[in-house]
């Protein structure tokens, strides 16, 4: 198998958010990421959303040492990442799921992303 398909790509998602919670726990020093495997995997996936205009809003965290946020542990690395990476607007949210974050992503258009740190 040299390809995974996600979705049919008859799939009609243009325009309608979709939600993708992501294991994007990679190592980073000194706010730099050491190995960049899993963001990568799913960069080609994350490419065919923003190809077919979705509203992609990705919801992720690094690692919480003893159940303890730790703001060393950002996702802003990741994010600068992603900026990077795709060939379309990416946004930023840290915060909890809330009306706030709601009218978020209302201001999202066909083809962009919002990453959000869970809090």
């Amino acid at each position: 198998m040299d390809k995974i398909n996600f979705f049919p790509n008859s799939l009609d998602i243009q325009n309608k958010k979709v939600i993708l919670r992501l294991d994007l726990n990679v190592p980073l020093r000194d706010k730099i990421i050491q190995d960049d495997t899993r963001i990568a995997l799913c960069l080609p996936f994350i490419k065919k959303l923003v190809g077919k205009k979705a509203k992609i809003i990705i919801i992720s965290h690094l690692g919480r040492p003893n159940g303890v946020k730790v703001p060393e542990l950002s996702l802003m690395p990741i994010y600068k990442y992603l900026k990077k990476s795709l060939q379309t607007n990416v946004f930023f949210f840290k915060g909890n799921l809330d009306e706030k974050a709601q009218d978020k992503f209302s201001y999202l258009n066909e083809g962009e992303i919002i990453l959000i740190e869970i809090i």
